[in-house]
């Protein structure tokens, strides 16, 4: 078979980890420096974040230290097939002393191996099914030969336990599989891995998966934590959660990463749905801690209206909680109340990389429910990236939420709150909103400098819940991939004549901003000793775009940078693909968001995948990339340096 893939890299261990790993996957390979050619029939390269630049190529991979090389694999050989998705993958297991194994996508063998005992395989198949997260695939099988009955049964009911209850389990005749492959020693281990090939591809009997469904009585005066993905019912008793007093039958969603505190008042039944990791507990007394209840009081009898409460904290704090219980409580009199939420990175109300407001209609749970009144796009995940845009969002949305005369208004903020430059922004930030009072959730001596800096303001320590979730980056990732998904429902890619639009962009060149004339631009191209794509100078920079399998001489570049006086920042068409967008119609209202799928410096076009369908006046990018699976990526979209050409 004629390599299709090349791994260009002169790091020693990302070439042993990479090279090892498509051998053990049986993917023909080339091997390159990032400054060769790469041949025309290769599809793939990968190759580390640091040489990417060197590599002109519209399907790199980047290698990353510590990654899930099995995921790299699966990539490529999605893009070695120009596959978007699978249809069905299969992973069939022949059991036995020796146990085979083999990994199917729509038929084709993509992996293969032998374990040796049942928790060794139990472990393969777990993180072979992780490494298929970032693949589409309408069904992911585990498919177990009944050769030997006892195996099997042990085998299944163990992954029942284990995986994700999407995975389908299946027990399959083994009669016939290892027709025509000797018994010599040296051949068993082929002969099992053999064996599991055919046993992936043949049809089974589904395996009845345990249902993760339970009903848990609480007595009264305990409380019952749920961690998510999960859904709870109060099927009889009385409950609140975040100071709401739960109707019977009433069913609460609990996102995967959340955590939700049920507190019994009269003794409680509750059907509990569990999904993968997700866990339940109960505990006694309440988990709202005293201070909250004393907060709540001191807000409502504010006189003057509208009461602006700013709350603060560290990341995994309970800010967000503990706005929803301030927002419960103050429905229970009656009260307009509105939240605005300034937590970019992870965002309940609007997507993420947003500051938004919401008009709380109803009692709520999980603000993430809320409908946004309007949002503000800064297009980072951290303050700290935009401060100055983040302080400006702010402001502009709370003047809107007054104009729709609230009783009382609530402010979330992001959790950073350490050093110097932290503290800054939240003290001008302070000073733009000017809260009535501010609440300060203190789990240490983190704000500290902070409650030094605001003493000129109201302010009033409360605790942090004791049983708050700490939880991992990964995980707030996760989060906000799930605030992707939800604003993007519904999308299509749609192309729009870049003449029509307003652009609004700090890193992307777009030919709307070409401020070379002619004479300029026959320079740059001579000096370059090529005609790009698009080239745009600016006061201290020429950036320059260029097509996938095109070339500048370092020598040009330096010798440019030399006439001009200027850095010259070259990147390849193509590298803009995944951004973040925002879009708005001609009155500046948001739209909502969108994903650069192409430019088009030709015809002028932009291509936007968007459930917007119209109105579209003006789009602001930002600085967060999405995969096709709506997942984030990050490479920096222009490089620094000359050198990296």
């Amino acid at each position: 078979m004629k390599a299709k893939v090349a791994v260009a890299t002169v790091s020693g261990k990302a070439y042993y980890l990479i090279v090892n790993e498509l051998k053990k996957a049986n993917v023909p390979f080339i091997s390159l420096t990032p400054y060769e050619p790469i041949p025309l029939e290769i599809k793939v390269v990968i190759t580390t974040e640091k040489e990417r630049p060197f590599i002109n190529h519209e399907n790199v991979l980047i290698f990353e230290d510590g990654m899930d090389l099995q995921a790299l694999i699966n990539q490529t050989l999605q893009l070695i097939e120009g596959k978007d998705s699978y249809e069905q993958i299969v992973i069939g297991v022949d059991p036995g002393e020796v146990l085979g194994l083999a990994v199917l996508a729509d038929g084709k063998v993509i992996r293969t191996g032998n374990c040796f005992g049942i928790n060794e395989t139990l472990n393969e198949i777990e993180n072979i099914i992780k490494s298929l997260k970032g693949i589409k695939a309408s069904i992911i099988a585990v498919k177990v030969g009944d050769g030997i009955p006892e195996y099997k049964e042990r085998l299944l009911k163990a992954l029942d336990r284990k995986l994700p209850s999407n995975i389908v389990l299946e027990s399959v005749s083994e009669a016939g599989t290892d027709r025509y492959i000797s018994d010599s020693k040296h051949r068993r281990g082929l002969r099992d891995i053999v064996s599991a090939i055919k046993i992936a591809r043949r049809n089974g009997q589904v395996y009845a998966r345990r249902e993760k469904i339970m009903d848990i009585n609480v007595a009264n005066g305990k409380t019952l934590i749920v961690d998510g993905p999960a859904s709870v019912v109060l099927v009889s008793g009385k409950a609140e959660v975040f100071g709401y007093t739960l109707r019977n039958m009433e069913k609460v969603v609990i996102r995967d990463g959340k955590r939700m505190p049920f507190f019994v008042k009269e003794p409680a039944t509750f059907n509990i749905s569990l999904g993968e990791n997700a866990n339940v507990e109960e505990v006694e007394g309440n988990t709202i801690p005293p201070s909250w209840e004393k907060a709540y009081e001191e807000l409502s009898t504010i006189q003057a209206r509208p009461a602006i409460a700013l709350v603060l904290g560290t990341v995994d704090s309970g800010k967000t909680s503990f706005c929803t219980y301030l927002a419960n409580r103050l429905l229970n009199e009656k009260h307009k109340v509105a939240i605005l939420d300034g937590d970019l990175g992870q965002s309940d109300i609007g997507p993420p990389c947003t500051l938004a407001y919401a008009f709380v209609p109803r009692h709520v749970t999980d603000l993430f429910n809320l409908e946004a009144k309007n949002a503000y796009f800064v297009g980072v995940t951290s303050p700290g990236k935009a401060i100055e845009k983040v302080i400006n969002g702010l402001t502009l949305l709370k003047s809107e939420i007054l104009d729709g005369n609230p009783d009382f208004v609530i402010v979330n903020t992001d959790g950073w709150v350490e050093g110097e430059e932290a503290i800054n922004y939240k003290v001008q930030l302070i000073e733009k909103v000017g809260p009535s009072v501010i609440y300060c959730i203190q789990q240490d001596e983190k704000l500290k400098p902070l409650l030094e800096a605001v003493k000129g303001f109201k302010t009033v320590i409360i605790d942090s819940p004791q049983t708050i979730k700490q939880r991992s980056r990964e995980k707030r990732r996760s989060l906000r991939e799930l605030g992707y998904i939800k604003y993007l429902k519904n999308s299509r890619v749609q192309s729009i004549p870049l003449s029509w639009l307003k652009i609004e962009s700090e890193e992307i060149l777009v030919p709307s901003r070409n401020f070379l004339d002619k004479r300029r631009e026959r320079e740059i191209y001579e000096l370059l000793g090529m005609k790009p794509l698009y080239a745009v100078e600016l006061k201290d920079k020429v950036y320059v775009i260029i097509g996938r399998n095109r070339w500048i001489n370092p020598e040009n570049i330096k010798r440019a940078e030399e006439v001009l006086g200027k850095k010259i920042m070259v990147t390849f068409k193509g590298d803009e693909k995944g951004l973040l967008l925002a879009l708005y119609n001609d009155e500046r209202k948001f739209l909502g968001i969108g994903v650069l799928r192409e430019i088009d410096y030709r015809r002028n076009v932009v291509k936007i995948f968007t459930p917007v369908s119209s109105s579209i006046s003006t789009v602001v990018f930002g600085r967060v990339r999405l995969n096709e699976n709506l997942k984030e990526i990050a490479p920096p979209i222009i490089e620094e340096s000359v050198k990296h050409i």
